[in-house]
């Protein structure tokens, strides 16, 4: 499957496609809750992320994201260069 999800500076842009109960989430689709203890953690990220405004605590949150992701590989991201 091929997706054309964009992205930004901005970590909770991506909410809807990283949260379990998001729109655009492609693996376990329709949860009503968290599916895996991974799961759980990503969604508490995004909504912990959500309330704070300082930039430090913040990036510690979404690299801890990125970790969690980067250990379970729920997507395989490739890179195309537009020529």
């Amino acid at each position: 499957m091929v997706l054309g999800f964009t992205g930004g500076p901005e970590p909770y842009n991506g909410a809807s496609i990283w949260m379990s109960q998001g729109i655009y989430h492609q693996w376990n689709p329709k949860q009503t809750k968290p599916a895996t203890p991974g799961r759980r953690r990503i969604d508490k990220i995004f909504v912990d992320g959500a309330k704070l405004t300082d930039v430090p605590a913040r990036k510690k949150l979404y690299d801890r994201f990125q970790e969690i992701l980067g250990e379970q590989q729920p997507m395989i991201f490739l890179v195309n260069a537009k020529p």
